[in-house]
């Protein structure tokens, strides 16, 4: 079964992973990861909107929504796929002491093992040996365990929970090229990536999250008249959705409630409750719904 964050490959020998769990029918909405490189291996190439390169190799599988630009794989073209939670005997074989330092923790607090997996390159073979360790853990309840505990699992790594300024410094160009920079913080964003795990000198990674199948929410359709382009300001009283895909929180604007919503793959914990935002993006009033989809024309900022 196809599930959200499944990495998949196609006849063409492109890696791509699934993006949440709504897909229309015979399609996985997903982003090519990797792609066939000169010397035969795989090499990274990541184009979640596809305008990098993939419009040249499957332009036909570039569709746009109210949702924004996506990229939907038929499932006839898929040859392999590569479950994240299938992973034990790849963990039993790693040689990363402070990965196996971390999923010890995580089953040592109670998440059970068949909810713990690995991400990327770790899953298949590309030519190359893996780089940073992303983890990922399944269920909201999961979520909980991690957040309560996150502070004692850097203690006992002698970890810290942010990136270092240099790879802050390096990252923020890509984004900006990815979307834009006059609607977005992206400094601001990436120090709320609460479960970055940085040991310095050892260690570089994230854990990420994932629904279980019982708990995924109802992918409410945007309704009526679109104010497209609109700037709204509010307070976030709402942030786990952000931990998941598609991106979500609540925020509230001129005493009304409004639940925001994104595809966009970089904006893993974007917010936490109580921050103060700018928004720029389509606002759907008849249900109170604020759509980020277009990375060139929508962003996030936060009011000091």
């Amino acid at each position: 079964m196809i599930s959200d964050h499944t990495h998949f490959k196609t006849g063409d020998e492109i890696v791509f992973t699934t993006r949440g769990f709504y897909h229309p029918e015979r399609k996985i909405k997903a982003i090519p990861l990797y792609k066939q490189s000169l010397n035969g291996g795989l090499e990274k190439s990541v184009d979640e909107f596809g305008d990098k390169w993939f419009y040249q190799t499957h332009p036909s599988w570039i569709q746009e929504s109210s949702f924004g630009r996506g990229i939907f794989v038929p499932t006839s073209e898929i040859t392999e796929t590569y479950d994240p939670f299938k992973s034990e005997e790849i963990i039993k074989r790693m040689e990363d002491e402070v990965a196996i330092q971390i999923i010890s923790f995580l089953q040592e607090i109670g998440i059970d093992k068949k909810d713990i997996g690995l991400l990327g390159s770790y899953l298949f073979y590309t030519g190359r040996k893996p780089h940073d360790v992303d983890l990922i853990v399944r269920g909201k309840d999961n979520l909980n365990l991690v957040k309560d505990s996150f502070k004692k699992l850097l203690t006992s790594i002698d970890g810290r929970n942010s990136p270092s300024e240099e790879y802050i410094r390096k990252s923020i160009p890509r984004y900006e090229e990815k979307y834009n920079s006059n609607f977005n913080d992206f400094v601001g964003m990436i120090r709320r990536r609460w479960p970055t795990i940085r040991v310095p000198g050892k260690f570089f990674g994230k854990i990420r999250f994932t629904y279980k199948i019982n708990e995924v929410p109802i992918l409410e359709p945007p309704l009526g008249e679109v104010a497209a382009n609109r700037v709204i300001s509010g307070r976030v009283i709402e942030d786990s959705g952000t931990s998941f895909m598609p991106r979500h929180f609540q925020m509230k604007s001129d005493g009304q409630q409004i639940r925001v919503l994104t595809y966009f793959w970089d904006y893993s914990y974007c917010v936490k409750r109580g921050d103060k935002t700018v928004l720029r993006g389509d606002y759907y009033p008849e249900n109170q719904m604020f759509i980020l989809s277009n990375p060139k024309h929508h962003g996030l900022r936060f009011i000091d």
